[in-house]
């Protein structure tokens, strides 16, 4: 596989190899770490092997000018935690490290509890989302909000009609309990309670 860098003048081609060490080596030299330069090229990688030239190479220039990269970064860390979800503060990282840090750890506790949500606040510049989707896809269950871009939907196993931020997220939580038997037990759970056990 070989990646094409578009300059104005010229295109360059490199392998991926190559591509991907000099991404490594530029990140690395503004300030992150080998294991973050790696988690962070391999999504610009793909995105040009993708055939999206604008989410590849050029955002390693697009990180170092960005307002946020001029502010300190800190650890990334899970502010809340149940056993299906999490809500993380990425340190100020860019996205491509911050989310791809969600994706594992939505992965990891979908694989002991059959579905996971988590969500990621304080981190720029994602990316492609079906980067995300595509190893989620590949893990395991993938659900995706009805306006999710279109390669988000096409990798996805369930699309919700509802829109995020209206609903989708409790769709695709009715559609896994229903598919594991527990959506009629949880409702009467939840009804007797209401109704003070009568």
């Amino acid at each position: 596989h070989f990646c094409a860098v578009v300059m104005p003048v010229t295109t360059v081609m490199l392998t991926v190899v190559e591509a991907n060490a000099i991404g490594v080596r530029a990140l690395q030299h503004i300030g992150f770490s080998a294991e973050e330069a790696s988690v962070i090229m391999a999504s610009l990688v793909d995105a040009e092997l993708c055939g999206y030239p604008a989410l590849g190479l050029a955002r390693v220039l697009t990180i170092a000018e960005h307002v946020n990269f001029k502010k300190p970064r800190s650890a990334i860390r899970i502010e809340h935690e149940t056993p299906v979800s999490a809500r993380m503060d990425g340190g100020n990282y860019p996205g491509f490290y911050a989310v791809y840090r969600a994706m594992e750890l939505a992965i990891e506790k979908a694989k002991v509890s059959r579905f996971a949500v988590v969500g990621m606040r304080n981190s720029w510049l994602s990316g492609r989302s079906a980067y995300y989707a595509e190893k989620i896809a590949r893990a395991g269950f993938a659900c995706a909000p009805a306006q999710a871009h279109a390669e988000v939907r096409a990798v996805a196993h369930y699309v919700t009609q509802a829109e995020g931020g209206r609903g989708a997220a409790r769709e695709c939580c009715d559609l896994l309990l229903q598919a594991n038997g527990r959506y009629a037990q949880l409702l009467n759970g939840h009804l007797d309670t209401l109704d003070g056990g009568a």
